[in-house]
């Protein structure tokens, strides 16, 4: 064989060798990074799932809260007939109200 010949088997085989030699630390590097990728979107997702049921659960809460605050109570309240009073600026014998609107002082 030539020396041309002789030095690209030697590349040749340099390459097969390296080859075989880094083939497991650069896949296992790969699996690694492909194992912290898929371990982020699982917290990311279980984080997001925490919060999304915890605002649920909130909402839920502070809602029937405020449903059951406002809730009538069973007694009967008698409501009478409203009475028309004085027109404005006609009779003084009523007290006057902020909106203007007067009020018979006796019954």
């Amino acid at each position: 064989m030539s020396a041309r010949k002789d030095g690209v088997a030697v590349a040749g085989v340099g390459a097969v060798a390296c080859v075989a030699c880094c083939t497991g630390p650069i896949l296992g590097l790969l699996g690694a990074i492909g194992l912290g990728t898929v371990t982020g979107v699982l917290v990311f997702g279980i984080v997001g799932l925490l919060v999304t049921t915890i605002g649920i659960a909130v909402f839920t809460v502070r809602r029937r809260r405020r449903n059951t605050a406002c809730t009538a109570g069973s007694e009967v309240v008698a409501v009478e007939m409203p009475t028309r009073g004085q027109p404005r600026g006609r009779s003084s014998a009523g007290a006057v109200m902020d909106c203007g609107a007067s009020v018979p002082s006796g019954g």
